[in-house]
């Protein structure tokens, strides 16, 4: 079985408090093996340590209802960027990573809380509601990069139109390939949004 836990979004941190912002807890389960399979969704990039710490503390709330073979995997970069998370200690010396923990030295524990939370109210089968609210960055982005100095699509063509179109009908194991009048992305990033939707034919609608 895979059960995934996601935590999401901004941390905040004081001198000795810190707070996590989780979004949600959910169980995916599939069959595999004879095992349980864990996957931590965080918004942040932890170091090996700090990784170890989440694992082990997720692991000994879970374990007791999962069993001791249960296996716990972070999957990292989720939903948004929290940036860099370090231990307590691996902060002091503040090299790259230390230095790039933007919420203070307590962001680990703040994350250990939530995931930990999350993981008894998923053994006890209970809801999670998140009552704080992330930080809101994107109206505060720098970018130093100089626009794009000219980018128009071919005479006759407009941004998106579908130069070669996928085949009829494909079988397992072909590689659908479709060509499209792209544009230079950094003219429009499309937060929140995307540059690209697969999307399933239904004919009866």
């Amino acid at each position: 079985k895979t059960h995934l836990v996601c935590a999401a979004a901004g941390a905040a941190a004081t001198a000795a408090v810190a707070t996590c912002c989780c979004c949600c807890c959910c169980c995916c389960c599939c069959c595999c093996c004879c095992c349980c399979q864990v996957i931590m969704c965080l918004p942040g990039e932890f170091t090996t340590m700090a990784g170890r710490r989440l694992r082990n503390a997720v692991h000994a709330t879970l374990s007791r209802m999962l069993g001791a073979d249960t296996k716990v995997v972070l999957s990292t970069i989720c939903n948004t960027y929290s940036s860099y998370v370090t231990t307590s200690q691996e902060y002091q010396i503040q090299r790259y990573e230390a230095a790039s923990t933007l919420y203070g030295p307590h962001t680990l524990d703040a994350y250990i809380q939530t995931a930990v939370g999350l993981a008894q109210a998923m053994v006890d089968g209970k809801p999670v509601q998140s009552v704080a609210v992330p930080d809101e960055f994107e109206g505060q982005l720098l970018s130093f990069l100089p626009p794009a100095t000219l980018d128009t699509a071919p005479m006759g063509k407009a941004f998106g139109d579908v130069v070669r179109q996928p085949n009829a009908f494909y079988e397992a194991g072909h590689t659908v390939e479709v060509v499209f009048q792209s544009a230079t992305p950094r003219n429009n990033l499309r937060r929140h949004q995307t540059f690209l939707e697969v999307q399933v034919y239904n004919s009866s609608a």
